[in-house]
This record gives C-alpha cells, sequence and structure tokens, in this order.
C-alpha cells in the first residue's frame, strides 16, 4: 500500500540507505552511478545530499517523445570511500 507519509523521506530514506549498505558491504562494489533526468530537480538534490558527486550533465540527452523536447540528464557518482 502506498502511503503519503512513507514518501516523506523517512521509509524512503531507509530503504536507501540499506540498498547502500547492501551495495557496498555485502556486493563489496566501490562504485554506484546514480542519472537523473534535468528536470527532476528534487530527485538531483536528494542525490546530491545522499552523499553523490555530481560528475557530468549530459545536455540534451534524452529526447521525449511527449514533450517534443530534449532532456538533460545528470550523471553521479558515488565511491565507497
Amino acid at each position: 500500500m502506498d502511503r503519503v507519509e512513507d514518501r516523506r523521506g523517512g521509509l524512503s530514506l531507509e530503504a536507501t540507505l540499506l540498498v547502500l549498505e547492501f551495495a557496498f558491504h555485502q556486493a563489496k562494489l566501490h562504485k554506484l552511478v546514480s542519472f537523473v533526468y534535468g528536470f527532476n530537480q528534487s530527485a538531483q538534490d536528494n542525490t546530491v545530499h545522499l552523499g553523490f558527486q555530481q560528475e557530468g550533465l549530459l545536455r540534451q540527452h534524452y529526447f521525449n517523445y511527449r514533450e517534443k523536447a530534449y532532456i538533460d540528464l545528470y550523471q553521479n557518482g558515488l565511491v565507497k570511500d
């Protein structure tokens, strides 16, 4: 069941931290990469807040057929350090 209060940070933040814990400590990954659409500034801000660093901006990288426009794509990275 989708509850509004779960989307306000508590449950989603906990789930994200568990995924990061698994990725780095169980799967032994060294780096994670995240791609965020340029129009979703909230998602980009949250990604950076989690410790990811913006490594690139792919300008007009994706064509959105509904909007009939090209969309930028942020590339972010998080290393185990």
